[in-house]
């Protein structure tokens, strides 16, 4: 099956262009009821960029370029390093690192009004 890149690359373009008209609170997550649900801001902020070391890129086939999969989901895992390369403005959108992942462990619930991930203890 032959992936037409060049159509998934223009409406990568078109979602970025949408996006970079918006403004969006660094680190967002998009975690929204139906009216303000939108394709677009749930594929990038609904989902994280786990910048991970290069060897486990390739052991997890780019998982981490998880928002862009979201964005686009026929982009082969082989291509998402280059859609990131291509795009930069989409390297630090949901931006988490292996690092800072550990300290999310504890963050497992939803808080609507803060509308951010919280742990038990906060709650």
């Amino acid at each position: 099956m032959q992936l037409d890149l060049t159509a998934d690359q223009q409406q990568i373009r078109e979602a970025v262009r949408d996006l970079c008209s918006r403004e969006f609170a660094p680190h967002a997550t998009a975690w929204d009821r139906d009216g303000k649900w939108c394709l677009h801001n749930a594929a990038l902020h609904g989902s994280s960029h786990y910048d991970l070391p290069v060897v486990l890129r390739w052991f997890t086939a780019n998982i981490g370029v998880h928002h862009v999969h979201h964005l686009c989901s026929r982009i082969p895992y082989y291509r998402l390093p280059r859609v990131l390369r291509d795009h930069p403005e989409l390297r630090d959108v949901g931006r988490l690192t292996l690092l800072e992942s550990f300290r999310c462990v504890r963050l497992v619930l939803w808080d609507e009004v803060q509308r951010r991930l919280v742990s038990f203890r906060e709650v």
